[in-house]
């Protein structure tokens, strides 16, 4: 599972998950609109971590986002918990597509950094993300992505794969 960074359609550049913490946005097309918050707090600050979202207005519409903290205060900024070293986010954003026959196709893409210290954090975090993708209506399809420092043998690993 590892951490992963890229692009969800990448031959397209239509949306792009990156990592938390990309070390320059020099691959990103410029002018590309992004969505999400330092993990700090919720100021667009690029010196801090982030999980932003990237996207071509051209072909997908943000519908709806946010970003919330891995924590027990997940509405809190830059808030930790279960033994996080620092803290921990996901970005979540609605988009519709553009130019679809039937109109109306939207997605959800939650892209998310989970600790890389605490196995603990790790699981709390997975569960806490599953619940937010839990809540949303069955319909809606949902890419899960970012990084879940984890392997697939360990239990957050298997929660994280449905075993």
């Amino acid at each position: 599972m590892g951490e992963e960074e890229g692009f969800v359609s990448q031959r397209h550049h239509q949306l792009l998950p990156t990592d938390p913490l990309y070390p320059t946005r020099s691959e990103i097309p410029i002018g590309l609109p992004s969505a999400g918050l330092a993990r700090k707090d919720r100021s667009p600050d690029t010196s801090d971590e982030h999980c932003n979202i990237f996207y071509d207005k051209e072909k997908v519409e943000l519908v709806e986002g946010g970003t919330f903290w891995l924590s027990e205060s997940p509405s809190v900024p830059g808030s930790m918990s279960w033994g996080s070293v620092v803290p921990c986010i996901a970005t979540w954003v609605i988009f519709q597509l553009k130019g679809v026959e039937p109109p109306g196709f939207s997605f959800q893409i939650v892209n998310t950094n989970i600790d890389e210290f605490s196995p603990r954090a790790r699981r709390r975090s997975a569960l806490l993300a599953w619940q937010h993708i839990a809540s949303l209506p069955p319909s809606l399809p949902v890419v899960y992505c970012g990084g879940f420092n984890t392997q697939k043998v360990s239990t957050t690993g298997r929660f994280l794969l449905g075993r």
